[in-house]
């Protein structure tokens, strides 16, 4: 029998819709009654058709969007647990710095930020000393195969694929214990996908847990423990 404890995040009947003001309060339904669990040390992939809702649901959880119906249910290493779905806001800031986080596609950082301050910065926000928190940063710098020329050099003039192996390297430089991946080897070669997935497998290994959504059918089935189908809404 499972053993509750294990988990790292349980999701019930979770439900999203959308209203449209701008269009008399029109209603959009995102996605309904999505129910699964993610344990310590897993990575579960949603997939489904465009527009059932992946992205919506990772958004969701990470309370960039509120819940219409459901329970998103996160524990901690101590077996304490809150439901996500119900917290005010600057419950959900604290746990987005302490727990949770999101990795996207899309590089957001301040111009003329190097790519190495922009990876060390949260280990800075983590009391990390500097010197310790750029050499850490270096060395995923080079795990993720970007040039040491680039790296006192704004990432904001990177090619996409560099841009988007940036983002990644700040999302998990200091690691929540849940992480939340949206599309992490979309826009990336072969071998720049092959050390994302590498760094995942790392990741897992550290009982961090992860929920991602992968373009790519057969980079999803190296790195992820189980996966749920999104259904599109009829309307």
């Amino acid at each position: 029998m499972d053993n509750k404890n294990s988990y790292r995040l349980r999701v019930h009947n979770l439900s999203k819709h959308f209203v449209l003001h701008q269009r008399g309060g029109k209603r959009i339904q995102g996605f309904t009654d999505v129910s699964f669990s993610v344990r310590r040390g897993e990575l579960l992939a949603l997939t489904g058709v465009s527009g059932s809702g992946k992205s919506s649901a990772l958004k969701t959880i990470y309370r960039t969007y509120i819940p219409s119906r459901g329970r998103i249910i996160l524990e901690s290493d101590d077996d304490s647990a809150v439901d996500l779905a119900c917290c005010s806001e600057s419950e959900i800031l604290s746990y987005r710095r302490h727990a949770m986080g999101f990795v996207t596609q899309f590089l957001k950082i301040l111009p003329r930020i190097s790519a190495l301050d922009a990876v060390a910065a949260p280990l800075l926000e983590n009391g990390v000393d500097r010197e310790e928190a750029r050499q850490r940063a270096a060395d995923l710098l080079d795990a993720l195969n970007i040039r040491r020329e680039l790296f006192n050099v704004s990432p904001l003039t990177f090619s996409g694929g560099e841009q988007q192996r940036i983002n990644i390297a700040r999302g998990v430089i200091a690691p929540r214990k849940l992480l939340l991946l949206d599309e992490p080897t979309a826009s990336l070669d072969e071998d720049s996908a092959g050390r994302v997935l590498k760094l995942l497998h790392r990741l897992k290994k550290q009982s961090i847990s992860m929920i991602g959504i992968f373009h790519d059918r057969e980079r999803m089935e190296q790195v992820a423990d189980s996966e749920y189908q999104m259904q599109l809404e009829r309307l």
